[in-house]
């Protein structure tokens, strides 16, 4: 197996980040706030899947990571 160029590691890394803000957007649930409505408080509310969240969270961060050493190696 071969070491990643670092054109493959940016595009990775972009792919990454990409997916991971997929993955954000998709772990997002409207919920209807229980009780009667009132003036002062919203009809619904955002929920997030924590496994997905968590998920995106570690992409984000790997794909930001692959970029930083991407662009250290050009200093």
């Amino acid at each position: 197996m071969h070491a990643m160029s670092k054109r493959q590691r940016f595009w990775f890394g972009i792919a990454l980040i990409a997916s991971a803000i997929i993955v954000f957007i998709s772990s997002i649930h409207l919920v209807d706030v229980p009780g009667p409505m009132s003036a002062d408080k919203p009809e619904f509310t955002f929920e997030f899947t924590k496994p997905l969240l968590i998920l995106s969270v570690i992409m984000a961060l790997a794909g930001e990571v692959l970029l930083a050493w991407k662009f250290r190696d050009k200093i």
